[in-house]
Parts: C-alpha cells; structure tokens; sequence
C-alpha cells in the first residue's frame, strides 16, 4: 500500500524523467513558486493529489492508483503575447514521457489542458495522467 515513503518516490521518478528527457531545469514539487522577481524563462511544477485508491485484484492482491499533474509555466513575450513556440516544444516534450514506466510506478494517459495566464507574466498549460503505483 502507499505511503509517504511510497508518494516521495513517485515524485522522485517523476522528476528524474523530467530532468533526463527535457531541457527543464526548473522543477518545484506541489505547489507553485512565487517568482514574481525571477527571471526564469519557463518552470515546470509536479503535483499529486491526495486521495489514493486501493484496487483490490483477484482475491487479495492490491494496488494503489491516484492521478498526477504537470503545469508548464513559460514566461510571455515582453509584448504580453504568449511564446507559443516554446510552449509547443516544451509541452511537446514532456509529454513524450508518456507511458512511462518505472520500478516504483506506471505513468499513463496523458491529457493535455489549456492552461491561461498568471499574475506574472507566464503562460501555463497542464497535462493529467493516471498513476499506478507498483
């Protein structure tokens, strides 16, 4: 069943996928950072909700699923314009991690969602997938 320890690990694995197959270096866990000061031209945030389910397999077996999400800051044009290039490739490469496959979890169905824009002058998007935890 999952656990703290369990959840670190998928974060871990997730943000090793993130680091080996992109160029994003700017990775923050759950919540958004305040950067209005920042002159980052992109970050990325990885979130998992709270809730995890326990499937029950055959008649003892288990496993935990939940679901994940990926926002895609990217920092607009001096013009306000949104840089739609590099939230094409960016977005594109991240959802190139899709299915990924790891010791400690699967992760697939990726969806992307249209994002908008925040009080500092980035575009977001966001892709939802599935979890299984092993």
């Amino acid at each position: 069943m999952a656990n703290t320890t369990t959840i670190y690990q998928v974060f871990t694995a997730l943000v090793n996928a993130i680091q080996e197959k992109t160029d994003e270096t700017n990775i923050y866990l759950m919540n958004r950072p305040d950067i209005a000061d920042d002159n980052a031209k992109s970050f990325v945030v990885v979130d998992l909700p709270l809730q995890i389910y326990r499937n029950l397999v055959g008649t003892g077996d288990s496993l935990a699923t939940t679901q994940g999400r990926i926002t895609l800051f990217v920092k607009s044009r001096t013009d306000g314009t949104p840089n739609i290039n590099a939230i094409t490739q960016k977005m594109d490469a991240l959802v190139k991690l899709f299915p990924l496959d790891t010791d400690i979890a699967a992760f697939t169905n990726a969806r992307e969602t249209m994002g908008g824009k925040d009080d500092y002058g980035y575009q977001y998007m966001i892709i939802r997938f599935k979890i299984r935890i092993k």
